[in-house]
This record gives structure tokens, sequence and C-alpha cells, in this order.
């Protein structure tokens, strides 16, 4: 009886380890994005793949630079999901720089078009427009 109590408090164990266990990156798609109504998102790669980068303008004070999230220059695609916001997206650090803008529902992957722009957003700024 010993043994199958340590068996079963083992076998518990170890399930909740796995459960409680970070998930590794999963394969990034657009639903990822578009699932999240009113967020702004980049994929890492053009074909909606790679690692993804989600937020609510919320939750973006102000110029928000990529890199403390370790997405500095490796945004491929982008969608602004608000449907009353502007996204602003800039070259270099602390908003500057070119700038491009994507208005409110905008999605570009800037491996197929505004080539010039792909993996080199440095910072963002949101701008509530209102509806």
């Amino acid at each position: 009886m010993g043994k199958r109590i340590a068996a079963l408090f083992a076998a518990l164990a170890i399930t909740l380890g796995l459960a409680l266990a970070p998930a590794g990156p999963a394969a990034a798609v657009y639903s990822d994005c578009a699932a999240y109504a009113g967020t702004i998102c980049f994929h890492q790669h053009g074909n909606f793949t790679g690692t993804v980068w989600r937020q609510y303008p919320g939750q973006i004070f102000n110029c928000r630079n990529l890199s403390p999230d370790n997405f500095n220059d490796k945004a491929s695609t982008a969608f602004n999901g608000t449907d009353d916001s502007i996204l602003y997206l800039y070259e270099h650090s602390n908003c500057t720089g070119n700038v491009l803008s994507l208005g409110a529902g905008a999605v570009r992957s800037f491996a197929s078009t505004d080539q010039w722009w792909n993996d080199r957003i440095s910072s963002i700024y949101v701008k509530w427009v209102g509806r």
C-alpha cells in the first residue's frame, strides 16, 4: 500500500511539474494577434510566424522602446487591432527617425510591402483618436 501511495504522489508531482512548467514559444500565426481584439501586435517573421509581441494601448505609455522587450529591430509584421487609435512605428529608440503610421485595423507584412521597415522598428507610439 505504501508503494502505491508513493507512486501516486510521484505521478502527481510529475503531472503538476509539467503543468506548471513555462511553455516554450509556440508557432505564431495571424490569429495570435487577431484573437486579442484591441491590441497592438508584431510578429518576428513576415509570414506571421516567430515570436509575438503584443500589448494593449493602455500598456503603452508615451513612447515605448522595444529593446527592453527584446524586440528591437525584429518586427516583420505589424497589426493595429484597435478601432480607435493610430499606431506610429519609429526607426530609432525614443520615437525618433523615420516614422510609419498604421490606422485602426491595419495589418502590414514588411517582408512583402514596405520592405524597408522589415526588422527596423525600434519604438512605437499609440495615439488615441476616438471613434
